[in-house]
């Protein structure tokens, strides 16, 4: 995802899905009073729009409904609207609230279950739930698929609904009911929500060889992995596993500055944008730990800015990918701040690997294909691959 402009207090771009924990709608242009436009689309080709039934359905609230109408709401509920009539999982409208709680979530903070969601085949899925979260503590793992909230079905829920009746404040309790795809049966899970706070890059040594687990590329992933860097390069390991399961993504620019500091130039991620325009980004100027052996890990709960990782450096340096098919979310969102603080996260573009492998709702294939089940054999067989 791309750093926002110093005028936005959000990211601008960002091809991840960030999901459940993190993002919501909001309200914002009053539609309600001023109607739709009566033409014109963002392809150039003049389209007529007919608004009757929305002006006679807001006339008829007006007149009969028996409660309270409150114009604000029924304009943050028409621009809803506007942005799911796009049939998008990944764009959104957040208010002002809820897009400071998507600040704090990338900076490794947020009140909730620490969990992860995205849409998958017209279900809720877990991409991947915080490492020492509540979720995770509960046994909430990648891709389960979440069933209902507080006894509520999830099923024809928009995503951002879900995500905001799971979060909640600090001590409060939500009952998540959640199925494994394999096993039909599902199991409810009463959970108390915490304050999650977690680094995004850790470094352990098995025996020779070096582990990184990257779980987010966030705020301070960059800070985070200068030192992992300084410690792998003090400690001189024979190769390095790059642990990328369950990493739900963040940052574009993340995702450039993690690849390149394990590849010696190049590019790290085709974009393709409306009206037929594509851009390549390049790698920066780093490789610090390019010439180590490397393999990198993914699952299920591998997604966007972590596939741009894992994409990259099989294309570039041959660098096997050993676990799972990974998420498969290959678009990217630009955030731009409306004039109340809330802000629009529309989806811009649609990223591809250097070799122009297509992500969106394929996901990458492992090399080395090894299940879940027994994380510690997928981690066993990536340390196998460094060579």
């Amino acid at each position: 995802m791309r750093k926002p402009p110093a005028r936005l207090p959000v990211f601008k771009n960002l091809p991840l899905v960030l999901l459940a924990s993190l993002l919501l709608f909001g309200g914002g242009v009053y539609v309600g009073r001023y109607g739709l436009p009566a033409a014109g689309s963002g392809s150039g080709v003049s389209q007529a729009i007919d608004s009757k039934n929305f002006r006679e359905a807001r006339e008829v609230i007006q007149r009969d409904y028996v409660g309270e109408v409150k114009p604000q709401d029924l304009a943050t509920g028409a621009t809803k609207g506007l942005v799911a009539g796009l049939n998008d999982p990944y764009s959104a409208f957040l208010t002002k609230e809820e897009a400071d709680q998507l600040n704090q979530s990338l900076a490794g903070t947020v009140e909730g279950i620490g969990i992860e969601i995205g849409e998958q085949d017209g279900q809720i899925a877990v991409i991947a739930p915080l490492p020492d979260s509540p979720a995770a503590k509960a046994g909430i793992v990648a891709g389960d698929l979440v069933t209902a909230v507080d006894g509520k079905p999830v099923s024809g829920q928009p995503l951002d609904e879900v995500a905001k009746q799971i979060r909640g404040a600090k001590g409060s309790q939500v009952t998540v009911e959640v199925r494994t795809p394999a096993q039909p049966a599902p199991r409810s899970l009463q959970i108390t929500r915490e304050t999650v706070k977690s680094p995004s890059v850790t470094v352990s040594y098995r025996g020779d060889v070096a582990v990184i687990d990257l779980s987010r590329y966030g705020d301070t992933t960059k800070e985070e992995l200068d030192k992992v860097v300084t410690d792998i390069q003090a400690k001189k390991p024979r190769g390095i596993v790059l642990d990328l399961r369950s990493n739900p993504g963040g940052f574009l620019e993340g995702a450039v500055t993690v690849t390149s500091v394990f590849q010696q130039g190049g590019s790290v991620v085709k974009q393709e944008f409306s009206k037929g325009r594509s851009e390549t980004k390049q790698a920066v100027s780093d490789g610090r730990l390019s010439s180590y052996p490397l393999a990198v890990l993914i699952n299920k709960g591998t997604a966007s800015a972590a596939e741009i990782t894992s994409g990259a450096l099989r294309d570039n340096r041959g660098t096997p990918l050993v676990g799972e098919k990974s998420f498969g979310k290959g678009s990217v969102q630009e955030l731009e701040e409306l004039s109340d603080g809330a802000v629009l996260k529309l989806t811009i573009a649609k990223f591809f690997t250097p070799k122009g492998t297509a992500i969106a709702g394929q996901g990458l294939e492992p090399d080395t294909a090894v299940p879940s089940e027994n994380p510690e054999a997928q981690l066993q067989a990536a340390i196998g691959q460094v060579k």
